[in-house]
């Protein structure tokens, strides 16, 4: 059905191989979790480890806070860890994506416009064709192939699509670094397609460990549904040979979100217990 790549060892479908790459780390997302979870509920007074914000600078914060304990450089690490192993986790979500419409573009284009044409005149027609989607955004392909082969349009009022929207701006942002300027006035711009814009600062929001495994899981689910969806639009059958595309397992669901709400349940208990009196140093300034 899709593109072939070689991996050293045999030919394996390139979408397949990008959701082998997305479940392996949303399983180290989970791992890392699961042992954060562990050292900290057995040692609770590592309380300034859980207290962490997203200002940009959160190994920063832990290091000023760092006793020198063993066990708390470890959780550190872990944390660090966790935080790679998300980010990698929704980098591998769109390129899977990528992947799959574009080798689903090519799908249907044989099995429902070109299944009775001669080879040789298919091969024409599917690379003039082929030329005209690589031109388009990952998102306008998804959007013209339910135009094209589905029963209805793609809803882009739904909150999936504004997920799915959000991961590929996630990806923007991480592979098409744009310079940012500050200047003497203290306002910062960004230069973009040659227009000078102010960069608008954001609310620092809290960082916490429960967020970045949540947000690999979520990202994966959003990728599971966009293709359940395109399926469905579709009408293709979910086969075993399309069921390869879905990264989720079914226990992973389970497993995901029991792991996300022990940890929030941790870190509410830990808020709950962190009086004025006695919060670690630097925590005013972190808030």
């Amino acid at each position: 059905m899709f593109g072939l790549l070689y991996t050293g060892d045999a030919y394996k479908s390139q979408t397949e191989y990008l959701v082998s790459c997305t479940e392996t780390y949303l399983k180290l997302c989970y791992r890392s979790a699961c042992e954060i979870y562990d050292l900290a509920q057995q040692n609770k007074e590592l309380l300034s480890f859980l207290m962490i914000k997203s200002c940009g600078t959160g190994p920063k914060n832990l290091e000023r806070q760092k006793t020198g304990a063993r066990l708390e450089d470890k959780i550190g690490e872990m944390y660090e860890e966790l935080i790679i192993h998300s980010c990698t986790t929704k980098l591998y979500v769109t390129f899977s994506l990528e992947s799959f419409i574009n080798s689903f573009v090519t799908y249907l284009i044989n099995h429902r416009i070109l299944n009775n044409v001669k080879d040789e005149v298919k091969e024409i027609i599917l690379h003039n064709i082929s030329r005209l989607y690589d031109k388009m955004s990952t998102l306008d392909k998804w959007e013209e192939v339910a135009n094209q082969f589905g029963k209805n349009k793609l809803n882009k009022y739904t909150v999936l699509w504004k997920k799915f929207c959000n991961l590929y701006r996630y990806r923007d942002d991480m592979v098409h670094d744009k310079p940012i300027f500050i200047l003497r006035t203290g306002d910062v711009i960004r230069v973009k397609k040659g227009i000078i814009a102010p960069v608008q600062r954001e609310e620092i929001e809290s960082s916490t460990i429960a967020r970045y495994i949540n947000e690999a899981y979520q990202a994966c689910k959003v990728h599971d549904d966009m293709i359940q969806k395109v399926y469905n639009l579709t009408e293709v059958q979910v086969d075993e040979e399309h069921a390869k595309f879905f990264i989720i397992p079914r226990n992973y669901h389970r497993k995901i979100k029991n792991i996300v709400r022990k940890l929030e349940n941790l870190e509410q208990e830990i808020n709950e217990r962190v009086t004025p009196f006695s919060k670690p140093e630097g925590y005013r300034e972190m808030l």
